[in-house]
C-alpha cells in the first residue's frame, strides 16, 4: 500500500529468532523473538522460489513451518518497490511483497514498538 522506503531501517530484524507463525484465513503471522513481528495480510510472498499471491494463498503460509527456530542472519530491500527481503541461518529466505497498492500488504513492529504499515 505505501510502500517500504528504501531508507527504512530493517537491521532490527537480524539476530531474532523465528518463534512462532500465526496462520488465519486471510493472513498470517510472523512473531520473532524480542517483541518483533510481521502481519501480511493482502501482500504475497516469496519462499524457495515460488510466488504466492496475496490473500487467495495466505493459508499457504504453512509451509513456512520449517522457519520455527532460525534466526535472521540478513535483512534486505528487493527487486520490486516495497520488498522485504529476510534470510535465515538454514539459508533459506523469505520474500514478502506490496503487491496491492490500495490495500496494505504488510506491517511489522520492531522492538521499540514501532509499527510500520507497509
Amino acid at each position: 500500500m505505501y510502500g517500504l522506503a528504501r531508507n527504512e531501517d530493517i537491521s532490527f530484524f537480524i539476530g531474532k529468532d523465528l518463534i512462532q507463525l500465526c496462520l488465519g484465513q486471510f493472513v498470517f503471522g510472523l512473531v520473532f523473538s524480542e517483541n518483533t513481528s510481521i502481519s501480511v495480510e493482502a501482500g504475497g510472498f516469496t519462499f524457495k522460489n515460488k510466488r504466492y499471491k496475496g490473500q487467495e494463498e495466505s493459508h499457504k503460509a504453512c509451509i513456512l513451518h520449517i522457519l520455527l527456530g532460525k534466526k535472521v542472519i540478513n535483512t534486505s530491500h528487493g527487486k520490486e518497490d516495497g520488498d522485504l527481503v529476510i534470510e535465515f541461518d538454514d539459508g533459506n529466505s523469505l520474500t514478502l511483497h506490496d503487491d496491492y497498492k490500495e490495500f496494505e500488504s504488510y506491517s511489522f513492529y520492531n522492538p521499540q514498538g514501532l509499527k510500520v504499515v507497509i
